[in-house]
């Protein structure tokens, strides 16, 4: 089946690791090349960590402003996007630190009951 299905893979879901374990499921990412496809993501992810300081928190709570609308406004102090759509009322945001503190505050200021900042080394849910 998963030969029938390789010309067919346009795209694939996971998350972080999962995005490699999807691409192999389907064909697309042989098990010998996966090990040294995570190691380079990994290398670059970490070069970036190092060089722009990043931040990857989750807004737990529905807010009355869009994610996209709330960090739009805030990368005009520091990049920030949204990374993933968890549910309804978590998205989790991730980008410099400036701008994730901005949306942090404007989250709050629409209606987030409760945002949380973790610290990363290696964010690679950003445009740059």
């Amino acid at each position: 089946m998963k030969a029938a299905l390789t010309p067919l893979v346009r795209g694939a879901a996971g998350h972080s690791l999962g995005e490699f374990t999807a691409y192999h499921a389907v064909g697309a990412l042989p098990l010998d090349d996966a090990p040294s496809s995570c190691a380079a993501v990994a290398s670059l992810c970490s070069r970036r960590g190092r060089r722009v300081p990043v931040r990857w928190p989750p807004f737990l709570a529905s807010c009355k402003r869009p994610i996209d609308e709330i960090c739009a406004e805030a990368s005009a102090v520091g990049e920030v996007v949204p990374a993933n759509y968890n549910a309804l009322e978590q998205t989790v945001i991730s980008g410099e630190v400036a701008g994730v503190e901005k949306a942090m505050e404007l989250a709050k200021a629409a209606g987030a009951k409760r945002t949380v900042a973790a610290s990363m080394s290696a964010v690679r849910f950003t445009r740059r």
